[in-house]
């Protein structure tokens, strides 16, 4: 882990290493409320066993806690993380063999306070993937990602709004290649970014949403090209800078 400073200068690096684990992956880093650093991933002795991974490190670059967290029997990918106001955070999963989503809350010190399962509840989808999460200024969380029915071969976006404690207030479902992240903007609304299936090749497709579920605009970008979407980033003139791939027959 490196720290630098707004010039690119490195004011400290640091190694964590263990003498048990063979596999480590970190997927996001991500700033928590009280000033340390929240890691996760995951971690495993070789490929075939991976548990889901988090970490919280200090700005002095000292390591708080590692934590692993498993669920029995299914393989789980660990996607995104949301910090919370008490110092811990939302992880979000998927569950493949159980073809589920799963949502976490862990507190300051890592421990899980509750834990739920979405996409058994609601008819029709068979296949829930890629979840991405994002909090709201009221203390509710958005989730986000794509999912896909074998029985009709048709993939969709799905969008949920839960309460700090996991229960679902809402959930909407729209034609699409999937929900990959979500940007929080200052207005309370969220910009969603993903990918629009329309013809063979794909395009990017933002859309911002309300956290009632409204979408006060959707757009689909590309060319005669495969395009795709990596990250985003506001910018100071109440636009948005979206940055990813674009890829021809060619390669």
């Amino acid at each position: 882990m490196l720290k630098i400073n707004g010039s690119g200068d490195v004011l400290w690096n640091k190694t964590y290493r263990s003498s048990s684990v063979s596999i480590l992956s970190i997927f996001r880093a991500v700033a928590a409320s009280d000033g340390d650093f929240l890691l996760i991933g995951h971690i495993g002795p070789d490929a075939t066993v991976r548990r889901m991974f988090a970490a919280k490190i200090g700005p002095d670059d000292t390591l708080r806690w590692s934590r692993t967290y498993e669920v029995p029997g299914t393989s789980v990918h660990l996607r995104d993380v949301a910090p919370t106001p008490d110092g811990g955070a939302l992880l979000v999963a998927a569950l493949f063999h159980y073809s589920v989503v799963l949502a976490f809350k862990i507190d300051a010190n890592g421990n899980v306070d509750w834990a739920r399962m979405y996409g058994e509840q609601f008819s029709g989808a068979t296949k829930w993937e890629d979840p991405t999460v994002a909090r709201l200024p009221g203390g509710d969380f958005m989730l986000a990602g794509s999912a896909y029915n074998n029985r009709i071969g048709s993939g969709y976006e799905w969008v949920l709004r839960i309460d700090g404690s996991g229960n679902v207030r809402w959930a909407e479902f729209v034609s699409g290649s999937g929900v990959g992240f979500m940007v929080p903007l200052g207005d309370g609304n969220l910009l969603l970014v993903g990918g629009a299936q329309v013809t063979d090749l794909p395009d990017v497709a933002a859309a911002k949403m309300t956290p009632d579920g409204v979408v006060q605009w959707a757009r689909r970008y590309g060319r005669r090209y495969g395009d795709s979407v990596a990250a985003a980033a506001i910018v100071s003139d109440g636009g948005f800078l979206l940055a990813g791939l674009s890829s021809n027959d060619s390669g």
